[in-house]
């Protein structure tokens, strides 16, 4: 990124490997690199760089041709659309019929408890229903990623439950490590646009790495 006359290397040499079905969890302090990595993985920003699904290179596919779904922080949900219209947006642009459509909005609603709230628009709900509408509308069209940028969930608990019942793959943004350990199968530490350090949550947590023990006192002083 250019900032003013100096040029800020948001991304530096990153290599890494996110499991298949599992939630793969980004922590990191802000201007760390965590919202960039995952805009590029969505195709959202230029990259140098490789970036493969599986064994498929997909540089040369347009973010709507990844199969991915991306929550951003904001939710950014249609203020004029109901709730129900909100969830079945990304599948206007697909095959599926109408009665198709409401099948899988019903289902999907019905597995983040939001189902008593189809008719309402996005101002007649809470932050935390509005964060459940998001993430259905995420993953409504079944994707083969999810990515979350930024968001604090209320929903710790049901999230590992959702995603293990989809066994979808989940990338998910954070700096707030204790939220990393409750919901993650695997932590990527990145500090200065690096992953410095990789791992369970228990290897997380008995890491020797520097990086990695400062965002620790950091977090707990906090």
């Amino acid at each position: 990124y250019k900032n003013k006359n100096e040029v800020v290397k948001a991304l530096d040499d990153v290599t890494t490997f996110f499991e298949s079905g599992k939630i793969n969890t980004i922590v990191g302090e802000s201007g760390g690199g965590k919202t960039t990595l995952i805009r590029c993985i969505a195709g959202l920003n230029e990259y140098d760089g490789d970036i493969y699904f599986d064994n498929a290179l997909i540089n040369q596919y347009k973010a709507k041709d990844r199969n991915i779904s991306y929550v951003s922080q904001d939710y950014a949900l249609y203020p004029h659309m109901s709730v129900f219209q909100n969830i079945a947006f990304p599948l206007t642009f697909t095959s599926a019929t109408n009665a198709e459509i409401r099948k899988r909005v019903e289902d999907v609603a019905k597995l983040l408890d939001i189902s008593l709230l189809l008719s309402r628009k996005p101002k007649q709900i809470s932050i935390g229903q509005a964060q459940r509408v998001a993430i259905a509308r995420a993953i409504v069209k079944r994707p083969n990623i999810y990515l979350d940028e930024k968001n604090k969930f209320a929903i710790r608990s049901d999230l590992r439950r959702i995603f293990n019942e989809l066994q979808a793959t989940v990338i998910f943004v954070t700096h707030d490590l204790k939220e990393a350990l409750a919901i993650s199968d695997k932590i990527f530490v990145i500090s200065n646009g690096k992953i410095v350090e990789a791992g369970t949550p228990r290897e997380i947590i008995n890491s020797t790495n520097q990086v990695v023990s400062s965002f620790f006192k950091k977090e707990n002083l906090l």
